[in-house]
């Protein structure tokens, strides 16, 4: 098939292939065929993944989960993948890459933990290829998957009067579980015990309310 899908044939995927046949004796070649109308299609190796390998919720300060898809339809090149590679890069920026399952043997798993391997705040690359009766396509793009997980809860919201106003102050998170706190989520409860943010205490520092 590899023959047939490069020059000079460059049959594309899902094409019939096509072909006459001519009798030959002694005086020449006789009258040709018809040509096929029907039978074997071209296919290819598996295309480049569309999507990255992508962080999966569970994901924490002592575990990275990925998960990556399947490729079925055109993408697979139109013969059934037999195997999903997947690799890491251990957090060396894309230097090097190590790989974690579907080389060999053949795996067609769709989700991975490492556990135990992983740094709190590290970011890590992991990047994969799908396998046919042909062999491997072309590597995915890297998927990033930080080791970190949601901050710890916050501390009770100490509110005093200053006159007429309100202040509504409260504790810095200390443990950020590996992404740095960038703002925090204010939300008053009124009456009937519903939470509404305001637009004078956005969390982004101290504030007063009238």
């Amino acid at each position: 098939m590899s023959i047939l899908i490069e020059q000079p044939y460059q049959i594309a995927q899902d094409d019939l292939i096509r072909v006459r046949v001519t009798a030959i004796n002694s005086l020449g070649l006789g009258v040709p065929s018809l040509i096929n109308t029907q039978g074997a299609k071209a296919f290819n190796r598996p295309h480049k993944p569309p999507l990255a390998p992508l962080r999966e919720v569970s994901t924490s300060t002592s575990q990275l989960v990925v998960t990556y898809a399947n490729l079925d339809g055109k993408l697979n090149g139109g013969s059934q993948v037999t195997s999903l590679h997947l690799q890491w890069d251990e957090g060396t920026v894309g230097r090097s890459w190590q790989t974690l399952i579907g080389e060999y043997p053949n795996a067609l798993n769709q989700v991975y933990t490492i556990s135990g391997l992983v740094q709190t705040g590290q970011t890590y690359q992991f990047r994969y290829r799908a396998r046919n009766l042909l062999g491997w396509g072309e590597w995915s793009d890297p998927g990033y998957v930080l080791a970190a997980s949601l901050p710890e809860t916050s501390m009770p919201i100490i509110s005093t009067l200053e006159n007429t106003n309100v202040r509504l102050s409260w504790s810095a998170n200390t443990i950020d579980n590996g992404s740095a706190i960038t703002e925090y989520s204010i939300k008053i409860k009124d009456a009937q015990n519903n939470f509404f943010e305001n637009e004078l205490c956005d969390g982004a520092s101290l504030e007063v309310l009238n």
